[in-house]
């Protein structure tokens, strides 16, 4: 019984010094100087984005498929396109 006393009082000592412990200040940079808010539009067709300041377009990762041959495109001679 004085074992389970022991653990309880452990227990409760590690919460109050949680409970009682100040909290972490985060420094956040100044935003002094700056007339970028974020959530700029991006384009006149597209919806208006709550983008962080700084950042004006989202990343754009596409990539080629570089192994792909490039279309072949002829033209007969009453102008009409042939893909092929």
């Amino acid at each position: 019984m004085l074992i389970s006393l022991l653990y309880t009082f452990a227990v409760l000592t590690i919460l109050a010094y949680f409970i009682v412990m100040p909290r972490r200040k985060y420094n956040r940079p100044s935003s002094e100087g700056s007339d970028d808010d974020g959530g700029e539009p991006i384009g006149l067709d597209l919806p208006d984005l709550d983008l962080p300041p700084g950042i004006s377009l989202p990343v754009n990762d596409f990539e080629p498929d570089y192994n792909k041959p490039a279309p072949r495109i002829f033209v007969r001679e009453d102008g009409v396109l042939i893909y092929s």
